[in-house]
């Protein structure tokens, strides 16, 4: 299936990001993220982002290995040519302006070129704008998991995805 490029509705400029444009960062995220962004840097994640002139207006990552997703505490299992779309968020003055379509048809169009079969990315069930952005370039739910945490201990519920958003 071709994914289609889709036009934000501001003028930004979407690229990959270098580890040099960590400063445009701050004020953005905290210190402890900028940090946490250079450890992937180096080891080789990659990062795109959409700037508004120099400021950032979006970010999302790519990986190619195994990443512990910490908002849902589980390990994310990357086969080969399979890639992993995650971290990805829109500044709030940016948002209703279709960049998070825009910036994942893109990653998605590379990933393609690059050879790859599958993205996998996880979303909060009540995220809906980030559930229909993920419809609008393709993405299909395939799974609904629950997290069950009580003091240290946590228990899965894997269920197949049957519905609608």
């Amino acid at each position: 299936m071709p994914i289609e490029e889709i036009e934000p509705k501001i003028k930004v400029t979407i690229r990959t990001a270098v580890e040099d444009d960590l400063d445009k960062f701050k004020g953005i995220v905290s210190e402890r993220k900028i940090k946490l962004f250079r450890e992937r840097f180096k080891k080789n994640r990659m990062c795109f982002i959409a700037l508004d002139h120099k400021k950032i207006a979006y970010f999302g990552w790519i990986s190619f290995d195994d990443e512990y997703e910490t908002i849902f505490q589980i390990m994310v299992r990357v086969k080969d040519k399979e890639a992993y779309w995650f971290d990805c968020h829109t500044i709030p003055e940016y948002r209703r302006y279709g960049l998070h379509s825009a910036i994942t048809a893109k990653a998605l169009i590379y990933l393609k070129d690059k050879g790859c079969k599958k993205v996998l990315t996880p979303v909060m069930k009540d995220n809906i704008y980030s559930r229909k952005a993920f419809e609008k370039v393709g993405f299909k739910e395939k799974r609904m998991v629950t997290l069950i945490k009580l003091f240290n201990f946590k228990h899965y519920i894997y269920r197949d995805f049957k519905g609608k958003l």
